[in-house]
């Protein structure tokens, strides 16, 4: 009853909690063969998954510009011995570990070299003892609720491994029973973590080890670019976003932040045609007020206002495009209007002075104020 329970909980924790009963089975058909013990575990896991569909939980999915998106299951299955030797080079020798890692896809004969090995480790494990057994069959079952064929933001990230490296590292004792040889790896993984520490201090070592590792991830490019963008250097963040941008053209935060860099620097053409590159990708209410900015700056306010209207009716929260909608009407002279937004603004920031000014005049030419 009490493992019931503590099942129960795991699978409030973390998703990955479903492959428990499934390694449980493991356990009996390696040990005890006492498979009525399991079917609790699985009677639970069979009324979640009937849940699931109606519950307000998010299933997991693929990062939005995932390589794995829209790829075939079949093409993922094949790809599986690769995944899994990711996965163990990780878990044991982590020189390479960030925040976006690489991820390869094969179709060449190089799968059935992958796959030879792992077949290879499948009939050892069943020439093995019980334990030894249980252990692989333990990796390869976690494995399977973290590998590729699930979707997941990033797959290949390291915080998926942890639940996995329980069966390698008891499996890496039995296969030597000594632990002489544990000294000079945990020497070796010393080493390791001293030489990356440095580089998980602040956010800027963050992404420029991710582009060591993988120099095309759009992701360290863009985040990098922000990091310089708020120190001032612009040029260097011109230069990640532009990165960014080549990396992986439909992410639409890059054109944004490049936009922003060109506005600062007063070319506002430039900015202006990133901004419609970004409003091709997705339609999100910062960037029709930035781009009713440079509408402001390039001399046309029908086109800002439009922008305003726009990203107000998108983020009812946003103040500054209630503001400038608000001033753009009551310099067009529509009274009516200007005071609509210019209350729904001062409703959102009441102490903001050009709220009030405007609020104000508004007042003085009419003798009352709706608020």
């Amino acid at each position: 009853v009490v493992s019931i329970i503590f099942f129960l909980f795991s699978l409030l924790s973390k998703e990955v909690a479903i492959s428990l009963p499934f390694v449980l089975l493991a356990y009996e058909f390696t040990h005890e063969k006492k498979f009525k013990k399991t079917i609790p575990f699985f009677a639970i896991l069979f009324v979640l998954l009937l849940y699931l569909p109606f519950s307000p939980f998010h299933l997991p999915s693929y990062r939005e510009y995932s390589p794995l998106k829209g790829k075939h299951p079949v093409f993922l299955l094949l790809n599986l011995p690769l995944y899994a030797f990711l996965y163990l080079q990780k878990l044991i020798l982590p020189w390479n570990t960030c925040i976006d890692p690489p991820f390869p896809l094969l179709s060449s004969p190089l799968l059935i070299i992958f796959w030879g090995m792992w077949f290879g480790v499948i009939f050892l494990a069943l020439k093995a003892g019980k334990k030894t057994l249980f252990l692989i069959l333990f990796f390869f079952i976690t494995f399977l609720f973290i590998s590729p064929l699930i979707p997941a933001v990033n797959p290949l990230a390291d915080r998926y491994m942890y639940l996995s490296s329980i069966g390698i590292f008891p499996l890496l004792f039995l296969l030597h029973r000594r632990w002489k040889y544990a000294i000079p790896y945990i020497l070796l993984i010393t080493i390791f973590s001293c030489l990356s520490m440095k580089d998980w201090r602040s956010q800027e070592g963050i992404w420029k080890r991710t582009l060591r590792f993988n120099p095309s991830s759009y992701l360290a490019h863009n985040n990098l670019g922000v990091i310089y963008r708020d120190r001032g250097e612009l040029n260097k963040a011109e230069t990640e976003f532009k990165k960014a941008i080549h990396s992986e053209p439909r992410f639409y935060a890059p054109y944004v932040n490049l936009g922003n860099i060109y506005f600062k620097k007063k070319n506002y053409k430039k900015a202006k045609s990133l901004f419609f590159k970004a409003l091709e990708k997705r339609k999100e209410p910062r960037i029709y007020f930035n781009l009713g900015l440079v509408y402001l700056y390039l001399g046309q306010p029908d086109s800002a206002l439009y922008c305003f209207e726009t990203s107000a009716k998108l983020s009812p929260s946003h103040f500054p495009s209630f503001l400038n909608a608000g001033i753009l009407y009551f310099k067009r002279g529509d009274i009516e209007k200007a005071e609509f937004y210019l209350n729904r603004a001062y409703r959102l920031n009441p102490t903001h002075p050009k709220v009030k000014k405007y609020l104000e005049k508004i007042k003085g030419g009419r003798g009352t104020l709706s608020q």
